[in-house]
């Protein structure tokens, strides 16, 4: 988790155990400007995925310090650095590190000019960014890598700029599946005009609206229906890592959880940003000082108070 910080201010990320305990943490600083861009005659913002750029692998957390030095700690709290990503002041750069550590997937975004200028780069960890297997312009929508499936990389398709907030600004609209070698396309995860993504990726896959049905579909990372819910007309869910169940932040009442019979359970005072730990428990993120956090036990039915705040970032083990 991290809480959303403001250029060049300090953050700290914390992994949080099955029991809602902090077992290891990593403080950094957030780069020093943020990046713009242009929508119509305003100038907006870049969107990127938070503040602090985060991947985790099967073992550790990568995160982005300062400008473009690549950290990684694991459940020692040992911190090491990786290598630095270069790019412009208007620039910025997302990355995806393999599940066994050996490789990473990086974009990384020029918005320096319309439209854009956008290339993915995969290689051997230790020699960032590695060998452009991509590249595209687009004045509309950008790329990021969030993470590895089968040996693949997998690639969230994302509004370009962002300004005035509300649903789907700035949340992924598709996920596709390419060869980390040739950057071919051999799964797309949701559909900007058929099922837009309303959730981000689980290792059961992604969950799509599919506004047509009235429902919420779960697909996998062969782009096939694993299951479905009726559409409570919510947005970003949480996706289990078995893909049994939904959590989503924004019930009425706090929390919902929706089982796979469609039942719904609330989740009682806390509202915040949500994620699985493992397959039993989620985590709801209270944000500043006055935000109760709180893990959520989906076999007890209990809750544990949980001593941080901030943002859920992802889960470990990370591999898809």
């Amino acid at each position: 988790m991290s809480p959303l910080q403001a250029a060049g201010q300090p953050f700290t990320l914390s992994l949080i155990d099955a029991a809602g305990k902090a077992v290891a943490s990593a403080s950094g600083t957030t780069r020093q400007s943020g990046p713009t861009c242009r929508l119509g005659p305003d100038q907006a913002a870049l969107v990127v995925p938070s503040p602090v750029i985060v991947s985790a692998s099967d073992s550790k957390v990568y995160f982005e310090d300062g400008d473009g030095s690549v950290k990684a700690f694991g459940r020692d709290g040992k911190v090491s650095t990786v290598g630095k990503l270069s790019f412009g002041v208007n620039s910025a750069a997302v990355f995806a590190v393999s599940p066994d550590d050996s490789r990473i997937a990086v974009v990384t975004i020029d918005a320096s000019a319309q439209p854009f200028k956008i290339a993915l780069s995969v290689g051997p960890l230790q020699s960032l960014p590695g060998t452009q297997i991509y590249s595209t312009t687009d004045r509309s929508y950008s790329l990021w890598p969030v993470g590895w499936h089968a040996d693949q990389v997998v690639v969230a398709r994302v509004p370009a700029c962002t300004q005035g907030g509300g649903p789907f600004t700035g949340f992924p609209v598709e996920y596709h599946v390419v060869d980390a070698q040739t950057a071919a396309r051999t799964a797309t995860i949701g559909a900007l005009d058929g099922c837009r993504t309303v959730s981000l990726p689980s290792p059961a896959g992604a969950l799509c609206e599919d506004t047509r049905t009235q429902r919420l579909n779960l697909l996998g990372w062969d782009g096939r229906a694993q299951s479905s819910w009726a559409d409570p007309g919510l947005f970003q869910y949480a996706v289990s890592p078995a893909g049994w169940g939904l959590a989503c932040c924004e019930g009425q009442n706090g929390p919902l959880l929706l089982n796979p019979s469609g039942a719904t359970s609330t989740i009682a005072a806390a509202q915040g940003s949500i994620g699985w730990i493992d397959g039993t428990h989620f985590l709801v993120v209270g944000q500043g000082p006055q935000g109760q956090s709180v893990l959520y036990d989906t076999s007890s039915k209990k809750t544990t108070p949980v001593a941080v705040s901030g943002t859920y970032l992802g889960r470990l083990p990370g591999g898809e």
